[in-house]
């Protein structure tokens, strides 16, 4: 970011003063860490250094380029410590690239210094290809790495096919420019087809990966996956996002897989439960394929076999063998 420039001061004091700005106290009672004044992170209001602000207007260029804008209800500006502290911020901030990140928040804090904008409460920020809402955030610019914190709830625009992913967790990690993020700790998801008549898909796990420049989702930990009445548990996955329409594997479970779908027969509905140790979902034939010492349970049966292939409401049941591949109703 840059150390804080006379230059910027007068510019920030006249822009202020054109808009009305006062001085008042600072009567902020901000507890957390990020805003809490004894911790490292931040430095008390030094009277001697540091300017108080209503309805202010910030904003910074640097290498001619516009680093971060913000209005905010209040501010106050510590020339010596370089730390900006404001309530009821909204702005903009750029990464090195000029990719812009807009944000709205309660409260929060600026550190001039090491470029990182930290934001609580209410917080929400929309980049190029997302929006983020959750109860903190923080931005270092010049990284463009962005953290996220307590009840995040992220929705992903797919520019390549128009599909929507929600995710909520308890923390993100994510590089928006890069278009990947990382989601921990209770994390749900959902995939929204484009098309109102296409299937969606629903997920968990302890930890999400979402790449949408290689159209990749990986899963680990307690993963489980839900689409229509089919449920599958495992301990890792996959999501490839651009496989939907294609012959190809849309999902894979490896270890300890476990799956159970009801389905509809004759007139009935069915209870399967089918194990393994690896399986591939093909969404565009609506195919189960299980490998590893797969077995199903179907109808008291106990089929097995090296391969087997379930369709979805369908009691039908392809096996293979080492020696011969049959169906069983």
């Amino acid at each position: 970011m840059g150390g804080f420039k006379r230059t910027d001061l007068f510019l920030l004091l006249f822009v202020a003063t054109c808009l009305g700005l006062v001085t008042f106290s600072w009567t902020g009672n901000w507890d957390s860490d990020e805003f809490n004044t004894d911790s490292p992170l931040a430095q008390a209001p030094d009277s001697g250094y540091t300017s108080f602000f209503q309805k202010a207007l910030y904003f910074k260029i640097v290498k001619n380029a516009p680093s971060i804008h913000m209005e905010a209800s209040q501010l106050s500006l510590n020339s010596r410590s370089k730390w900006i502290y404001f309530l009821d911020p909204s702005g903009r901030a750029f990464s090195n690239d000029g990719t812009p990140i807009d944000y709205t928040a309660l409260k929060g804090s600026l550190d001039q210094s090491g470029g990182r904008l930290a934001l609580e409460e209410d917080v929400q920020v929309i980049s190029r290809d997302s929006t983020i809402s959750s109860q903190r955030m923080s931005y270092v610019i010049s990284q463009d790495l962005l953290t996220s914190t307590g009840s995040v709830k992220a929705k992903s625009l797919n520019k390549e096919n128009g599909d929507l992913v929600w995710i909520n967790s308890d923390q993100l990690v994510a590089n928006p420019k890069r278009r990947e993020a990382v989601y921990s700790g209770n994390v749900q998801g959902r995939i929204q087809r484009s098309r109102a008549y296409e299937e969606g898909i629903s997920f968990s796990s302890d930890r999400v990966a979402l790449d949408l420049n290689q159209q990749h989702v990986e899963l680990q930990g307690e993963v489980s996956m839900k689409k229509q009445q089919l449920t599958a548990q495992a301990r890792r996955g996959e999501i490839f996002l651009e496989n939907y329409n294609k012959k190809l594997k849309y999902f894979v479970l490896y270890d300890d897989v476990k799956l159970r779908e009801k389905v509809s027969a004759k007139g009935e509905r069915l209870e399967r439960k089918a194990f393994a140790e690896k399986l591939e979902g093909i969404m565009s034939e609506d195919r189960i394929i299980l490998t590893g010492f797969p077995k199903v349970l179907q109808r008291g049966d106990i089929i097995k076999g090296n391969r087997i292939t379930l369709r979805e409401n369908n009691e039908v049941v392809e096996v293979e063998d080492a020696n011969t591949n049959f169906k069983l109703r």
